[in-house]
């Protein structure tokens, strides 16, 4: 996008006057939502509304966080403020070819969750999609992989190697601002497909089956739940290896997902396989996870995902979350939701200057402290 229409916008966007903090959230109110899932929704937004910096972010080297939280608020209010203010900001980081998660040690999983949230945003118009796609697909590997994921155990020293999970949050953000020629997208679908165990689950990297430490693939479940999504984003779904992980996931949605306090199964991949599993045909099956994340809510209304280190709530499971229980539609098993508006909602906010932040530190793991 040229300078002088982000300038603009961005200025639009700070002309306008908040007072307070976040309030008159609503959750979508359709008809398909049940009332306990309406009050958790309203409780979740609120959360992110009210967590959010002045800025639009949840924290430097967080990126990643700010879009699944701006996609959460969105969908409940395609004229949030709040949710305009973080996609604006991830646009900043985005066109910056300085920011940390961009170059010769880049990590894929960030930017690409990043893009897909601002195209699932309907915001592709606010970023330079030529530049960000660009930048994204010189982080595939000759393998067909995109890069990220810190092993410590290649190479002397250690070195970001591709994985299941920079691939498909790659793969997904590439496929939904349709800007991946035919080449490359079979290249990350084949990388994806060799990750495939005999479970029909998916490992991490070639050697690494997941990695606890690491936000986005804690566990086997939450990697293959992102790695589904990302295949049907790219239009690949009519192959017997996405059966075999949909039964994978199936199945571990009934053994993981029906007893509140398991410690076998986890909010952030209860939130993926709730998606992946309704978005692939199986809404009957996604309803177990729905039930399993409602009743992991925490008191502050945010969400917390049982491995993650620090006990208190974050925008990541909160987000993904709230993403899973607005489109998840228990009452109407569709097998291909659509993205759903919300109501007019009023999202107050502190004003706030739109800062364009340049990294120079950069974060191997994208753990939650």
């Amino acid at each position: 996008m040229p300078a002088f229409k982000f300038a603009v916008a961005s200025a639009l966007l700070l002309s306008v006057t908040f007072s307070g903090i976040a309030a008159n959230i609503h959750p979508l109110a359709n008809g398909e939502l049940s009332p306990t899932t309406s009050a958790a929704v309203s409780s979740a937004l609120q959360w992110l509304a009210s967590n959010q910096s002045s800025t639009g972010s949840y924290g430097d080297y967080f990126d990643h966080w700010t879009a699944v939280a701006a996609h959460a608020l969105w969908l409940n209010n395609s004229h949030s403020q709040k949710a305009a203010l973080s996609y604006y900001w991830l646009a900043a980081q985005l066109n910056a070819s300085t920011s940390w998660f961009w170059g010769q040690y880049g990590e894929a999983d960030v930017p690409g969750a990043m893009l897909h949230s601002v195209a699932a945003g309907q915001n592709l118009d606010i970023i330079n999609v030529t530049g960000v796609s660009s930048r994204l697909l010189e982080l595939q590997e000759q393998n067909g992989g995109f890069r990220g994921y810190f092993d410590p155990t290649a190479g002397p020293y250690g070195q970001n190697v591709a994985s299941a999970v920079d691939t498909a949050l790659a793969l997904w953000g590439l496929a939904d601002a349709g800007t991946i020629n035919a080449t490359s997208r079979q290249a990350a679908i084949d990388y994806l497909i060799s990750l495939q165990t005999s479970s029909g689950s998916f490992n991490l990297t070639k050697t690494t089956k997941s990695d606890p430490i690491y936000s986005h693939a804690p566990e086997p479940v939450s990697i293959t739940a992102l790695a589904l999504l990302s295949l049907k984003a790219a239009s690949y779904i009519n192959d017997a290896r996405v059966t075999k992980a949909l039964d994978f996931l199936s199945a571990t949605a009934s053994k993981n997902f029906t007893d509140p306090n398991t410690t076998e199964s986890h909010v952030y991949s209860a939130s993926l396989t709730a998606l992946a599993l309704n978005a692939l045909g199986r809404g009957g099956d996604a309803s177990k996870p729905i039930a399993f994340i409602l009743s992991h809510q925490n008191p502050d209304g945010g969400f917390r995902d049982s491995i993650r280190s620090s006990r208190a709530s974050n925008a990541l499971d909160t987000g993904w979350a709230a993403i899973a229980l607005q489109l998840v539609q228990t009452k109407s098993l569709s097998p291909d939701p659509l993205v759903v508006a919300g109501l007019i909602a009023s999202v107050a906010a502190p004003v706030g200057v739109l800062g364009v932040t340049a990294y120079y530190f950069r974060k191997r793991r994208k753990s939650l402290q």
